[in-house]
């Protein structure tokens, strides 16, 4: 701020200039105050004001005098508006709204509001204010819970803006994955069943959000439920769109398909009749069916038990399952790629008697593979039924005592490695001396 005199000698300025001058006696001086931007003059001391001009006075001078002028600085109001829920405070302190959504800052005050949202909501961002107003940096106030700046020679209007904040909670569902259409506003990407665990995501208020429900392999999208999917949105049955005013759940559901299990009975040189059955039901394939098929759910456990007939052993299964126990057990697979994926053979063979006779029984065991025969030490001679076409291994194992001789076999088998192979197609009896 600055005081000039009328005439000449004095001109003081706010930080530099003339501020003392020599004038005679009884000399007349007028003083004249000029406030700067942002304050308002207020009193002179020592000095008599000019009528309807308070920013004159004049002092006659009959010996050394003081004058001084004194200035208010200007007060601007900010005030704050808000919609939604929440809370904007000032620092320094002034506004808390709240209750107190307006006050008056000093001009050059610098000042910083701060959203503070409500439970439930978010703040998403300033509005209604700009740099041309005179306040420095309101501009920059965007969608950051702060916004500083600097007061300028205005009053200013500004509002927050609070926008509710729902939940969506999908359900993950067996045989399939839900997505959706964009991420939630804190990042949650929805992925949610076979291929990802990200099962809930906040939206704001007002915002569509498209779900995609995509079954696994072996499943096929069944419907949505209860899911309170927007109507009139032409979008395929697949897809349900949600529009957020409140917190919402969606759900999806899959169903398994179903697969052939194809049973198959071997029918090659040797075969013979049997009978096949599955647990839980649906094959059921007595001694004189060749074979049969039977639908089960994708993923079903299903159990398979072989019967042989009284003139037939079981030799075994092949395809889906394996072994030659008389029970398998396997998963029901999808058959979009294999169509035998879920085929099945069971073998039955025509049964034969194979004895085996011992020399020096008490020089070791004899055993058979498959199994069947288990001739220990005090057996000479053991018969079991196997197959016809079966090839069955023998092999001797020697007490500790002997353990080195060789076994000597009977011309009907095929030696390898001391070990005796014989196929069989009537009754046989194979001979070995210890």
């Amino acid at each position: 701020n600055a005081v000039n005199q009328v005439i000449s000698g004095i001109d003081c300025g706010p930080s530099t200039g003339a501020c003392t001058a020599t004038y005679g006696n009884n000399a007349v001086v007028r003083l004249k105050a000029s406030p700067i931007a942002g304050y308002n003059f207020g009193a002179w001391t020592n000095c008599t004001a000019v009528a309807n001009f308070p920013t004159i006075c004049e002092t006659t001078m009959s010996a050394a005098k003081t004058v001084s002028a004194s200035y208010t600085i200007q007060k601007y109001t900010v005030s704050v508006g808000k919609t939604g829920s929440g809370t904007v405070a000032s620092s320094p302190t002034g506004i808390s709204c709240g209750t107190t959504c307006s006050f008056a800052f000093n001009y050059g005050a610098s000042v910083t509001l701060t959203a503070t949202a409500a439970s439930g909501f978010t703040f998403t961002g300033w509005s209604g204010a700009s740099d041309s107003s005179g306040t420095s940096g309101i501009a920059a106030c965007t969608t950051a819970t702060t916004c500083s700046f600097t007061i300028g020679l205005n009053n200013l209007s500004i509002s927050a803006t609070f926008t509710g904040v729902q939940t969506l909670t999908v359900t993950k569902a067996t045989g399939g994955n839900i997505t959706a259409s964009k991420a939630g506003f804190n990042g949650a990407q929805i992925n949610c069943g076979t291929l990802g665990s990200v099962c809930s995501a906040t939206f704001l208020n007002g915002n569509n959000v498209v779900l995609t429900a995509l079954a696994a392999t072996g499943y096929t999208f069944a419907g949505w439920g209860t899911t309170p999917c927007d109507t009139g949105t032409g979008l395929p049955a697949n897809q349900c769109q949600l529009t957020f005013n409140a917190n919402k759940t969606a759900a999806a559901t899959f169903t398994a398909n179903k697969y052939d299990l194809i049973l198959t009975k071997f029918s090659g040189t040797g075969a013979s009749t049997g009978s096949v059955t599955s647990s839980p039901t649906g094959i059921s394939c007595a001694a004189t069916c060749p074979s049969q098929t039977a639908q089960f759910s994708f993923g079903a456990s299903v159990t398979l038990t072989a019967a042989a007939s009284s003139s037939a052993v079981f030799a075994g299964w092949s395809g889906a399952c394996s072994g030659t126990a008389a029970t398998c057990t396997f998963t029901i697979k999808a058959t979009d790629s294999d169509p035998n994926a879920n085929a099945v053979v069971a073998k039955f063979l025509v049964k034969y008697a194979l004895t085996v006779k011992k020399t020096n029984p008490s020089y070791g065991t004899v055993t058979s593979s498959p199994t069947g025969i288990n001739c220990g030490t005090a057996c000479t001679s053991q018969s079991a039924n196997f197959g016809a076409t079966q090839v069955i291994a023998l092999t001797v194992a020697y007490t500790a005592t002997y353990v080195g001789r060789t076994p000597v076999w009977s011309s009907n088998c095929t030696v390898t490695n001391n070990i005796c192979y014989v196929t069989i197609s009537q009754a046989t009896t194979v001979n070995v001396t210890l």
